[in-house]
This record gives structure tokens, C-alpha cells and sequence, in this order.
């Protein structure tokens, strides 16, 4: 399977925004491993840490359970189930 242009590392020596694609994929890992990690030092999966994260970090009416179904693209009884473990 071929790689995304932006992420093979020929083109992103000639082409800035590859290489701003590549580092943005970078972080993203980065930021993947750490919410396992916190995940499992807390006995919850990666999406509970994320969920937690958004809660923390967002207003009160951003709060619902369909904010959070359209920030992380989820389905309505994903997120609830994901709601109800942290209950």
C-alpha cells in the first residue's frame, strides 16, 4: 500500500506543508500513547481519558453527550456507554 503523499518522507524534504502534515501526525501519536498510558494507570481506555480531557476543558454547555459525539465522530450509544463506565 502506498503512503499518503504528505507522509512519505521523500516529498516532505521539498514540500512545507508535508512536512507540517508529517509533525502534526507526529503529536497525534504522541498524544495517542499518552492518553493510554494514563488510560491504563487509571483503569480506563484511551477514549475515557479523552472524554475526560473534554470535559475538563470545555464549558458547561459543551457538556452533553452530543457535543461528544460530534467532537471525537462517534456513535450516540458509543459515547453512552462510554459515559455510563465513569458514572
Amino acid at each position: 500500500m502506498d503512503k499518503p503523499a504528505a507522509l512519505d518522507p521523500e516529498r516532505q524534504g521539498a514540500d512545507r506543508d508535508a512536512r507540517i502534515i508529517s509533525a502534526l501526525e507526529r503529536l497525534s501519536e504522541v498524544v495517542r500513547n499518552r492518553a493510554w498510558d494514563t488510560g491504563r494507570e487509571l483503569g480506563l481506555s484511551p477514549l475515557h481519558v479523552q472524554v475526560l480531557a473534554f470535559l475538563a476543558t470545555h464549558p458547561a454547555s459543551m457538556r452533553r453527550a452530543s457535543a461528544l459525539v460530534s467532537e471525537f465522530h462517534l456513535s450516540k450509544p458509543t459515547v453512552s456507554v462510554a459515559l455510563r463506565k465513569l458514572e
